[in-house]
């Protein structure tokens, strides 16, 4: 496998990154094209997550069938493309709660959800706090600061 490896990377193809697992195929060419479909797919779920994304249109994105997509996807990664799709959305969400003053129900749409009462599920069920206890938690912390700090972090803040 490893000599399959070093031919690969000398015509200059795209080995898997540490996140994926190997697919479990035998053949080292379907193992990269496999790699770089799942990649594809995580590159469109990253630039489109605010996007109400479907099962298909993901698995079209790696030009796979839904199903065979969703197989292929689940066994390199470990999860579903609806968690990891999830997870990206989730991500953002702690972002923009930390980072910014909007509402809750405009981050819920902004990540992409259509129903606020499932992002609060989803976030509750992945985070740990609900998105309004996560920012009161994140500014009580804030406020505990030594003075000087709290004020290098508003700024810095402010600066962005």
């Amino acid at each position: 496998m490893q000599e399959a490896v070093s031919r690969l990377h000398s015509k200059d193809v795209t080995i898997a990154p540490s996140y994926l697992y190997e697919s479990g195929c035998r053949k080292s060419s379907t193992e990269v094209l496999r790699y770089q479909a799942i990649e594809q797919a995580i590159l469109m779920m990253r630039q489109r997550f605010s996007d109400p994304l479907t099962l298909p249109e993901i698995a079209h994105s790696a030009q796979l069938s839904q199903f065979h997509f969703n197989r292929i996807f689940r066994s390199m990664t470990g999860v579903p493309p609806s968690v990891y799709l999830a997870a990206i959305r989730l991500q953002q969400a702690k972002r923009l709660l930390l980072t910014t003053d909007l509402s809750v129900t405009d981050i819920c749409f902004d990540v992409g959800y259509t129903s606020l009462g499932t992002f609060t599920t989803r976030f509750t069920q992945f985070v740990g706090l609900t998105p309004t206890n996560l920012r009161r938690f994140a500014q009580d912390a804030m406020m505990s600061l030594p003075p000087q700090m709290f004020y290098d972090m508003v700024a810095h803040r402010q600066s962005q």
